[in-house]
């Protein structure tokens, strides 16, 4: 997500990037804003207050990424206390402002009712999926609760494959066996790299970031 936040800032691209996961992964990657989600979730909750004014002066850029963003909770514990509708309504917040070009949500690799209406916002999901049991296990659990209830209806067909740690060889055995392919269109291979396991340095490295990601970034104009 924060590859594909800087490869889309480096074409031009007005960009925010919101972490949306219970366990904020990124909270020591990027530098404190003046403001917080929690802060932006006191305000929705709270009469008088504009959500959509406190986003705007509690956002930053990223100066080496070049993309906004907005620090997550303060507390791990504030998320037990957040509705789906809240999320909902905080997403369509950022959206209102109508200032990007691009809202990048990063979310828990499980899934809620949270999960569920973020994705109903979205215009596509990109699903990262690694060749091995447990990975591909999971993206054929919720493929085949899809088919079983209405609540899923619609986030299929936004859905998008993105093979992580990719060998040279190609997707890898447990992928090209398990049949996804043919229930989810493929949108990128991701090669292993160190750049990935360094963060800080992945800010910087727009130019070789933007190859990598120029298909999701062509899937994102296609949707």
């Amino acid at each position: 997500a924060l590859a594909l936040a800087t490869a889309a800032a480096k074409v031009g691209m007005h960009v925010f990037y919101l972490n949306l996961e219970g366990v904020d992964s990124i909270r020591d990657t990027l530098a404190p804003t003046s403001g917080s989600m929690s802060d932006v979730l006191l305000a929705m909750k709270t009469k008088g207050m504009k959500a959509d004014i406190k986003l705007a002066a509690s956002a930053a850029k990223e100066p080496n990424g070049g993309f906004y963003y907005l620090s997550g909770v303060e507390s791990i514990s504030e998320y037990d206390e957040i509705s789906g509708e809240e999320i909902g309504h905080l997403v369509g917040t950022v959206r209102d402002l109508a200032e990007h070009d691009l809202l990048i949500l990063d979310l828990d690799a499980g899934f809620s009712v949270k999960t569920q209406k973020i994705l109903e916002c979205a215009d596509v999901i990109f699903v990262p999926v690694v060749s091995n049991t447990a990975s591909v296990a999971k993206v054929r659990r919720f493929l085949r609760e899809s088919e079983l209830h209405s609540l899923y209806d619609g986030l299929q067909s936004k859905m998008r494959l993105v093979v992580n740690h990719a060998s040279p060889k190609g997707v890898g055995e447990e992928i090209q066996s398990s049949g996804l392919l043919t229930q989810m269109p493929c949108s990128a291979m991701i090669a292993v790299s160190p750049i990935f396991t360094k963060w800080k340095a992945l800010l910087r490295a727009g130019d070789t970031m933007l190859p990598v990601m120029q298909p999701l970034l062509q899937a994102v104009k296609e949707s």
